[in-house]
């Protein structure tokens, strides 16, 4: 039996949404030797949580980061006899139904004091959830077939196309002045395999929800991914201008890199895609806790300003793009020009928009590719 022993607490013991349920974890070291924990990565709760309803069915949490060189080198011994608390936020969605669940503490790794014949292991700490009123509803549906069959004809007959364009434009059957939005709610899920030794605990299901409004803007020519951000101190404060840095950092990663070639006889350059951030009281998208250091797709370091890009990936609806996938293996993270859903430092590729681009193609009722701002369409 393990000897690193971890008792389970609730923070507030009367019922809260999924995103703001947090939980003290006491992690003692109960033998006479000590015990090697990497202090870093133990706060991550997609790691080291597992999640049930109460029929026993288990629930993914939002995929963890790629691990960096240092964090992997934040090992420490703990000594016999000591004890550590880690706080644990964000365990369910913040629209997650109302219900009971329950969470406990689960490690075959290394990292944090366990192995496949001697796991770390708490008991099950059963709590309660209150959804909060969903504000967004999901607006989802796949294109018709016709519309694939009509930008085949435009790409082989573009010069019909465009003819046709206009003449629709003259008699005024085509607008292209309008303002069109659209929330999007889409649930994903990934499974995480093939992580080499020392890394197994990256090994597993994650869930999540992308969760963002899309608008158009014909007169612009433009594509805006707007993100309702709620911060949650878990812990740590998070100061105006770290806020500030965020929201720059992520607009700067994610805008004016692409845009959308529609066929709907309007904005034949392309539809130019900008991601804004705005920070809000209620009405949230996602509620982010702010920690220490950025664990997954809902708790990001105060003063990180790389790792969050990645992870706002995830809330537009792109997967993990290291170890393997849903089946691909995408290889080690951090890997020169792979894209930000391998490497964080890197810039996202076109196809971690493609949620955005399907959105605006169901809204448009026409079919849409992305190409590098700079290419014709």
């Amino acid at each position: 039996m393990s000897k690193l022993v971890v008792n389970l607490k609730l923070i507030l013991e009367k019922p809260t949404s999924g995103a703001e349920t947090g939980i003290h974890a006491d992690i003692t070291n109960s033998g006479d030797a000590p015990i090697d924990f990497n202090f870093i990565l133990g706060t991550n709760p997609s790691l080291v949580l597992e999640l049930q309803d109460t029929e026993g069915k288990s629930l993914g949490l939002p995929p963890p980061s790629p691990p960096t060189e240092e964090e992997l080198k934040e090992m420490r011994e703990l000594a016999p006899g000591e004890s550590i608390r880690i706080d644990y936020y964000g365990l369910l969605d913040l629209y997650h139904p109302s219900g009971h669940y329950r969470v406990r503490f689960f490690s075959e790794s290394s990292l944090f004091g366990g192995s496949t014949d001697d796991p770390v292991i708490s008991d099950w700490l059963e709590f309660e959830v209150v959804s909060l009123p969903q504000p967004f509803p999901e607006h989802w549906q796949k294109l018709p077939t016709v519309v694939e069959k009509r930008w085949l004809f435009w790409t082989r007959w573009k010069w019909l196309h465009y003819t046709w364009c206009w003449i629709l434009k003259i008699f005024g059957w085509v607008r292209c002045d309008q303002r069109l939005s659209q929330e999007v709610d889409v649930s994903r899920t990934e499974v995480m395999s093939d992580a080499p030794p020392g890394f197994e605990a990256w090994n597993g299901t994650y869930s999540w929800h992308a969760r963002f409004r899309t608008e158009i803007d014909q007169n612009e020519c433009s594509v805006r991914i707007v993100v309702l951000l709620q911060t949650s101190n878990a812990g740590t404060t998070l100061s105006t201008a770290q806020r500030d840095a965020w929201e720059t950092a992520l607009q700067n990663a994610w805008s004016n890199l692409f845009k959308l070639c529609c066929d709907d006889c309007c904005c034949s350059s392309g539809y130019t895609i900008t991601l804004d951030v705005q920070f809000v009281n209620s009405n949230a998208h996602h509620i982010v806790n702010v920690q220490g250091s950025t664990t997954n797709m809902t708790n990001w370091g105060n003063t990180d300003t790389t790792a969050i890009n990645h992870e706002m990936g995830h809330i537009l609806g792109a997967l993990d793009e290291y170890y393997t996938v849903d089946g691909t293996a995408w290889g080690q993270p951090f890997q020169n020009g792979a894209g930000i859903m391998n490497n964080p430092n890197e810039a996202p590729l076109a196809r971690h928009l493609d949620l955005v681009r399907d959105t605006v193609q169901t809204i448009l009722g026409s079919k849409c590719i992305t190409k590098a701002i700079g290419d014709s369409c």
